[in-house]
């Protein structure tokens, strides 16, 4: 199922059951606006958040262990892109002039 609501767009993919059980995964595609201008976080471009739901259809459940996981891996991607323009900002000119 895709659903949307301005820019942001969720995909889910799983099941559910015929005691309206749940097992899905909502995909958030990271849109390039959200992004843009931030050039720390441009290793986050093309990247999809996913989060389990369980639970029923009635009551939801988001997997806030995963939720934790996805933010700890965005913060990394987004240092990971912050130490990289640092890199190529300050020291591989340096290294250039050797």
């Amino acid at each position: 199922m895709r659903i949307s609501h301005k820019d942001i767009v969720v995909r889910t993919r799983g099941s559910v059951g015929l005691d309206q059980s749940l097992d899905l995964v909502a995909e958030i595609p990271i849109a390039d606006d959200w992004i843009e201008g931030k050039k720390h976080f441009a290793s986050l471009r093309g990247q999809t958040i996913s989060i389990p739901v369980r639970g029923t259809a009635s009551r939801p459940q988001v997997d806030t262990r995963a939720m934790q996981q996805v933010s700890a891996q965005l913060v990394r991607q987004a240092a990971g892109g912050a130490i990289n323009d640092a890199f190529q900002e300050k020291v591989a000119p340096k290294l250039n002039e050797y």
